[in-house]
């Protein structure tokens, strides 16, 4: 599916997205890009198992599991 820029080019809808995306963060400030990327984290998080969230952890983060 194709979508038209408002420039007249043509833009496949994943191209559009794309811009899109891109234009919403470029115009966040830093506090509200951290607080977005911070919720967006956390509900990526919410569903998994606590097993499933430790493996991960452990991968990233072997010291945030000595601190629990």
């Amino acid at each position: 599916m194709e979508a038209t820029c408002t420039s007249g080019n043509h833009m496949t809808k994943d191209e559009l997205i794309g811009e899109y995306v891109t234009r919403i963060v470029e115009d966040m400030d830093m506090d509200t890009l951290i607080s977005y990327a911070h919720e967006c984290l956390t509900r990526a998080r919410e569903d998994r198992s606590e097993e499933d969230l430790r493996a991960e952890i452990a991968d990233f983060y072997p010291d945030l599991l000595e601190e629990v």
